[in-house]
């Protein structure tokens, strides 16, 4: 399913991804994760705060809730989310409006539920030319224009504040 351009997606972002002065995300908070040399993951794995928490609501809140349903958990193991790290909040009409000119690509945030989750906001920014297409080499600059993008489109970010299991 696709998601409403009305609606948005958090992205946890890791320390390393921070900038060590402000705890701001950096691009390489938008980093598609490596598989192997040469292949990544297929999206960008984001977590869709209406599923969760319908507007109209304030962001801060839609992403409290996010952080109350992760850490009561949802049926299957999600990654750790430290204390640390920084949930980076991306409007969906953002995401969808891209046309990035160096491969050309398009983006779209789709719900990507696990199996065996229950009530999982999981889902993906995926690129159109798929990943399969895009060049070998992660520093590319088809690959850091992507993250540039979603870094500049970033509409709110805070920290994580918890641990969430």
């Amino acid at each position: 399913m696709v998601l409403p351009d009305s609606d948005n997606v958090a992205r946890y972002c890791k320390p390393s991804s921070l900038d060590p002065e402000t705890r701001k995300p950096n691009t390489t908070a938008f980093e598609f994760r490596t598989l192997k040399e040469g292949q990544w993951e297929k999206f960008l794995s984001v977590d869709w705060l209406e599923y969760l928490h319908p507007q109209p609501a304030k962001c801060i809140d839609q992403v409290a809730t996010l952080r109350a349903v992760l850490k009561q958990g949802i049926g299957v193991k999600v990654m750790e989310m430290r204390p640390a790290g920084v949930i980076a909040v991306v409007p969906v009409s953002a995401i969808h409006q891209a046309a990035l000119q160096l491969m050309p690509t398009v983006l779209t945030c789709r719900h990507e539920p696990r199996i065996g989750a229950v009530r999982d906001p999981h889902s993906g920014v995926h690129p159109d030319p798929g990943v399969e297409q895009w060049p070998q080499k992660g520093s590319d600059s088809a690959h850091l224009a992507i993250q540039q993008y979603l870094f500049m489109a970033m509409a709110h970010w805070e920290p994580v504040g918890e641990k969430i299991p």
